[in-house]
């Protein structure tokens, strides 16, 4: 287990939503993320918390193992355009009820 009783995850990007802010990125395979910003997330919901604590004007940049593959977004932008992704792809939340 991790610290405080809670179960190491192995988070995958298993695809890219379209959207402009990642107009580029693409994903052929399924990648086991490593580190955001340089930090190993223990978890979904540890992720998402980096997520949400890094700065406006600073930026994502989420690496993936096996290659070292690298994905970098400006943090303001994908804080905007979320609603519109959401929308454009019919999901109805941008995280599950636990996570909110």
């Amino acid at each position: 287990g991790g610290e405080g009783g809670e179960v190491a995850e192995i988070l995958l990007l298993t695809e890219i939503l379209a959207a402009p802010l990642n107009y580029g990125y693409t994903c052929h395979a399924w990648r086991v993320l490593d580190t955001l910003n340089g930090q190993r997330p223990k978890s979904l919901r540890a992720l998402h918390q980096m997520y949400r604590a890094v700065p406006d004007g600073a930026f994502l940049e989420f690496v993936f193992s096996h290659g070292g593959d690298q994905i970098v977004l400006d943090a303001t932008e994908c804080r905007q355009s979320e609603p519109d992704i959401l929308q454009l792809h019919a999901i109805p939340s941008a995280t599950s009820d636990g996570l909110q």
